[in-house]
């Protein structure tokens, strides 16, 4: 993951993808007409009931290959993918949670630069991150979570974007 959010190119100097466009702003993406996109994908994690939500991918997200649904979004992993996903869709309106079952959360990210991006969402009002927290279970009413021991039970999501493992 990381060596695609370095060398992230485009082929479209005004991208459409909201998401695409903050990896512009944060610049870690820039324009080369004679490169497309591409990226890793995820480790789906066995999650009980995970097969009965709608799921994206963080590799969907980023080359825009699937729509998120709904306004309440899930993001399985606070890495580099998972935070660039959180802080887009959060400026976009959306309500989302992200988990992180280990440290750190950013993962590889340069250290000023997750100082800067955790930052600006934590002065997001619909964002929130968790760490240390590994989602148990999916059921058609609640997403149940484990925080350090303590079982927790969330809203259902619309969508789950599958950000964790990024190999």
């Amino acid at each position: 993951m990381e060596r695609f959010i370095e060398e992230y190119m485009l082929d479209s100097a005004q991208p459409s993808n909201p998401f695409v466009h903050s990896l512009f702003k944060l610049g870690y993406a820039r324009t080369d007409p004679r490169v497309g996109t591409s990226c890793a994908g995820s480790d789906i994690p066995k999650i009980e009931g995970l097969e009965n939500q709608y799921t994206i991918t963080a590799t969907e997200v980023f080359n825009a290959e699937k729509e998120i649904i709904g306004k309440r979004v899930l993001v399985i992993g606070a890495g580099r993918a998972g935070l660039l996903i959180a802080e887009s869709l959060g400026r976009n309106g959306y309500e989302v949670v992200a988990t992180k079952r280990v440290d750190p959360i950013g993962g590889m990210m340069e250290g000023v630069t997750r100082t800067i991006l955790l930052g600006i969402i934590e002065s997001m009002p619909n964002v929130s991150i968790m760490p240390h927290t590994t989602v148990v279970a999916f059921s058609s009413e609640y997403v149940e979570l484990d925080l350090d021991g303590t079982r927790i039970f969330l809203k259902h999501f619309d969508t789950v974007v599958l950000a964790n493992g990024m190999v």
